[in-house]
């Protein structure tokens, strides 16, 4: 059975993998080039803007005919795998690796401009949320899910914003209106023994302005796990949230069916400006089986004339619900459990599926465009540009014309590759779970 809640208050809109993939980012969409012939230098947060699509629709760099010289213009070997995914602004491109070391690299060279040590929990060091960068100021959660703003020119912290004891960071943060969104989620591995929360930020002085609890006093769980999303028109902030305690009595008691107040393993809407709930649906009540939405982040797309929210739960299932009203509108069962966090262009959805397949949806319906046999565990997001879907599999990075899914071109890494691409002036940046940083070019040698 499956339950919306729509809020009372405003009733004109009724109507190592979990760590691995809590994804990553910040940013408001980049400004247009003056010059036609030079792609905007910034995919400053996780998947490039604001509605997480992964898309830049003003790369032009990089063409279908390019894309077939793709080569090696530096690379950069870290101190542990990465799992997450970059950001880039400028001369900095940023990305973090599960020693918890937090890059920041020259987008030229690869030269260290920084480096950061943000820590542990329970699932062992990790920088695994993608900063978002504003200007010279980037935005992060450090592995115990303290927010920072980090000032990049000076080289300190402008403030901290502390998450309680247990606690821990996965979420990428989102930048929106003066104001900074990030989720909390439990440090304490599988077995959630904290309380799920979404909360914002003073983005000048730090300073807490509303924060959302995924469930009701007394109990645990409902972790977020991913980077929320923006929608700017509605003024709402979207996210997905994980489980309720896997029996585990240490950390909490089961919730009971039908609890006012139990948001876990549900996608959510709140108002941006104050917090309050505006639509909640719970894909999977009472749940037992970790079947939360724990890698797979919301994604905003139109598609059929209608604004919808799209995401993947570890139950295999892709959900996409209408984004006024919360109403599903599709509900696609994919096979194994969903971790990749979908981007989508024009109309359609990309991601990998834990059956080895690269899919393209059609956001309308649901139904399979094109796919392709990926790699043994394919998890990677994808990046989006110019014609072309860029996205990871156990062994390589493959390009994939948007439209048909014929392969374009490829690049052997030495081991799974978790995050996303930035596609960025002409060049494409990722990591591996080879310790290696890679950013690829198709310009001429």
């Amino acid at each position: 059975m499956q339950r919306i809640r729509l809020a009372k208050t405003d009733v004109s809109l009724r109507g190592a993998l979990v760590a691995i993939f809590a994804l990553i980012l910040v940013g408001a969409p980049p400004t247009r080039a003056v010059s036609p012939q030079r792609a905007p230098t910034v995919w400053k947060r996780f998947h490039f803007d604001l509605g997480n699509t992964a898309f830049n629709d003003q790369e032009t760099i990089l063409t279908k005919g390019t894309i077939k010289r793709l080569h090696l213009l530096w690379q950069f070997t870290t101190n542990g795998p990465i799992y997450g995914s970059p950001s880039v602004s400028g001369s900095r491109v940023l990305i973090g690796d599960s020693s918890g070391t937090l890059w920041v690299l020259h987008t030229d060279t690869g030269a260290v401009l920084d480096q950061l040590a943000l820590g542990n929990n329970d699932y062992g060091g990790g920088a695994y949320a993608t900063p978002a960068v504003e200007g010279d100021f980037m935005y992060y959660q450090d592995a115990t899910g303290n927010l920072v703003k980090y000032d990049l020119v000076n080289r300190v912290p402008v403030w901290t914003a502390f998450a309680s004891p247990q606690d821990a960071g996965f979420s990428s943060p989102a930048v929106y209106d003066g104001r900074v969104y990030a989720g909390l989620s439990n440090g304490t591995e599988d077995n959630p023994c904290t309380v799920g929360k979404m909360q914002a930020f003073d983005t000048v002085t730090g300073a807490l302005l509303w924060n959302w609890d995924a469930v009701p006093p007394g109990y645990v769980g409902g972790g977020i796990w991913q980077a929320p999303a923006i929608d700017a028109a509605r003024n709402l902030v979207l996210f997905s949230t994980g489980n309720p305690p896997n029996g585990n009595s240490a950390c909490g008691e089961p919730i009971p069916p039908n609890t006012a107040g139990d948001h876990t393993d549900s996608i959510v809407a709140l108002d941006a400006t104050t917090g309050s709930e505006v639509w909640t649906y719970q894909a999977i009540p009472g749940d037992v089986a970790d079947l939360d939405f724990g890698g797979s982040g919301p994604t905003l797309l139109t598609a059929g004339g209608r604004d919808l929210v799209a995401t993947g739960s570890k139950n295999g299932k892709l959900y996409c619900l209408d984004r006024s009203t919360g109403q599903v509108v599709w509900i696609r069962d994919l096979g194994p459990g969903i971790f990749s966090p979908p981007g989508n262009a024009h109309g359609r959805l990309f991601l990998d599926l834990l059956n080895n397949l690269s899919v393209a949806l059609d956001g309308a319906t649901g139904s399979t465009v094109w796919q392709h046999a990926g790699s043994d565990f394919p998890a990677g997001g994808p990046g989006i540009a110019n014609g072309m879907v860029f996205i990871g599999t156990s062994h390589d990075l493959r390009v994939y014309d948007e439209a048909t899914g014929t392969q374009l071109a490829s690049w052997t890494t030495g081991g799974p590759i978790f995050g996303s691409p930035a596609i960025v002036n002409g060049r494409v940046y990722f990591g591996s779970t080879d310790g290696i940083f890679y950013v690829l070019t198709a310009a001429p040698r």
